[in-house]
């Protein structure tokens, strides 16, 4: 196999990067200019992490940290992550030929401009995760070009303006974690582009608009945490690429529509805590990819599909105690992603004579960590005690353990310590993502796998598409990481602990210097256990002569809310 080295690829690669990332450089109109100063006087420019040239002399606009330029005017406006408090300028209203405008996760108040409803060419307007109050502007619906709107993690109040479903070019709209009101418009069901429609944890009345079973491209309907009543729709039997529906903690009545069976491609159905009442339908059966369903709290009757059975709901009582048992018994776990603590397969087996099971549970000491009669588990380096119960209907369970020993990462001086970075990935994730990024909280390093692509499409670099790549964490304060190394992915075409072969889950955009990755984060759950956070991450690359990147997005990815 050929050797590549490494300032090869460094140079290859950043040279393209350059190639497609340039932009003219002329001095922009002196209103824009105008806009930009205000920005940077309304938001402590003097303290942003990075200001490099900002109120420099007219004509270096361009060349300001965060701007784009194109034919004499700023089309992108980037300052993510930077720092910036205080308002948002009415001025930015000004920069006309702006198509993305991001400043989201600063810390950022006061109300959004009604002004930026001038952007009409804008195609991504991120604001989240900052503190921003009053109402959304109605002007917004002027940005009939939008492909994201990213309005979530502030403190929003009002309504969500019907303008909204003018934006049929939108494909993400998350609004959760704020404090609106109101009724959700039957207007938004006007957004055929829409993969995500995200409006959890506000405070939102009224009944869910049957106009939404229009929007059948979404993957995801987040409604949850709301004050939502009445039915709900059977229009949402249409929404068939629906992998999420999270309608949980309202006041929701009615029966559950036996149209949601036509959803055969859900993995997670939460319908739990409302005043849902009847029979579950037998058409629920259907939903044969589902890896996490709800019911709980509600008023619910009637027999339950086999189908069903493995999330433990039933019908039915007997009080035979379970026989159970646990397959390869105590053993010993070898490292294989150079990070403290492993996540371990684990299987059993469980009968009731004379009955059906209700439950099946695994344990560490008295914390539940999973369900189903198999499991991933994170285990900590050293000796651990697996137990798992299963409960028949009658409530009677019968309980056994393993020992199971991790064996601690190897010290060693070299970059790379196993044949492929990443660790495995959550069974609530996509099935076609096996093997996701880590960070090592001991190491302050990031050890991703990645995948090029150019305008959406693999590319190959050196004969490889797919890279790991590591990244060592600068600062906390403003979230940089330097690209420290990489090399060919997987150069042995090695399996994972399962069996299986291993995939990236990051993906660096070469037209764009963007990279999108899904990242586990270790911890400890409050009983000391184990456990992966996991979060959905934009990062920007800031320096292609220093290899600097920067976080821009962050976002944790919420697995099952409860384990049955």
């Amino acid at each position: 196999m050929k050797i590549i080295s490494k300032p090869h690829i460094y140079a290859y690669l950043f040279l393209l990067l350059i190639s497609l990332a340039g932009g003219s450089h002329a001095q922009i109109p002196q209103p824009e200019r105008d806009a930009l100063m205000a920005l940077y006087n309304s938001t402590g420019g003097a303290d942003w992490s990075n200001s490099t040239g900002w109120m420099g002399a007219a004509g270096t606009e361009c060349d300001w940290y965060g701007i784009t330029c194109l034919n004499g005017s700023v089309t992108e406006l980037r300052l993510s992550g930077n720092s910036l408090s205080g308002s948002i300028p009415s001025e930015l209203g000004r920069l006309t030929n702006l198509t993305t405008l991001d400043l989201a996760f600063n810390s950022l108040s006061g109300s959004i401009p009604s002004e930026l409803g001038n952007l009409t060419n804008l195609t991504d307007l991120f604001l989240d995760i900052n503190s921003l109050s009053g109402n959304i502007p109605s002007e917004l619906g002027n940005l009939t070009n939008l492909a994201y709107l990213y309005l979530n993690n502030n403190t929003l109040t009002g309504s969500i303006p019907s303008e909204l479903g003018n934006l049929t070019n939108l494909i993400g709209l998350p609004l959760y974690n704020n404090s609106l009101t109101g009724s959700i418009p039957p207007e938004l069901g006007n957004l055929s582009m829409l993969s995500s429609l995200h409006l959890g944890r506000n405070s939102l009345s009224g009944s869910i608009p049957s106009e939404l079973g229009n929007l059948t491209n979404l993957t995801n309907l987040s409604l949850d945490e709301n004050r939502l009543s009445g039915v709900i729709p059977p229009e949402l039997g249409n929404l068939t690429n629906l992998t999420g529906m999270y309608l949980q903690n309202n006041s929701l009545r009615g029966s559950i529509p036996p149209e949601l069976g036509s959803l055969i491609n859900l993995t997670n159905l939460y319908l739990n805590d409302n005043s849902l009442t009847g029979r579950i339908p037998s058409e629920l059966g259907n939903l044969t990819n589902l890896i996490r369903l709800s019911l709980d709290n509600n008023s619910l009757s009637g027999s339950i599909p086999t189908s069903l059975n493995s999330f433990g709901i039933s019908d039915s009582a007997f009080n035979a105690a379970p026989a159970v048992s646990i397959s390869d018994g105590n053993r010993t776990i070898d490292d294989t992603d150079g990070v403290a603590g492993e996540v371990v397969s684990v299987t059993a087996t469980a009968t009731d004579s004379d009955g059906e099971l209700a439950s099946y549970l695994w344990l560490i000491g008295d914390e539940v960590v999973a369900s189903g009669t198999s499991a991933r588990l994170p285990l900590s380096d050293g000796s651990t005690t697996v137990t798992f119960r299963a409960t028949d209907d009658d409530g009677e369970s019968t309980s056994t353990s393993v020992t199971i020993t991790v064996e601690a990462p190897v010290e060693t001086a070299e970059e790379f310590v196993t044949e492929y970075n990443g660790v495995a990935a959550p069974s609530f994730l996509s099935e076609e993502i096996n093997t996701i990024s880590v960070f090592d909280m001991n190491k302050l390093k990031l050890r991703s796998c990645i995948r090029l692509t150019l305008g959406g499409e693999p590319y190959s670099l050196n004969d490889y598409e797919q890279y790991d790549m590591n990244f060592n964490l600068l600062s906390l304060d403003d979230l940089t990481f330097r690209l420290v190394d990489f090399r060919p992915f997987n150069l042995n075409g090695s399996s994972n602990q399962f069996g299986e072969t291993p995939g990236c889950s990051g993906q660096f955009e070469l037209s764009s210097n963007i990279y999108k990755d899904i990242i586990a984060v270790p911890g400890t759950t409050e009983a000391g256990n184990l456990k992966y956070d996991y979060y959905d991450v934009v990062i920007d690359l800031i320096d292609m002569d220093s290899l600097l990147f920067r976080l821009r997005d962050i976002s944790i990815i919420t697995g099952p809310s409860s384990v049955r």
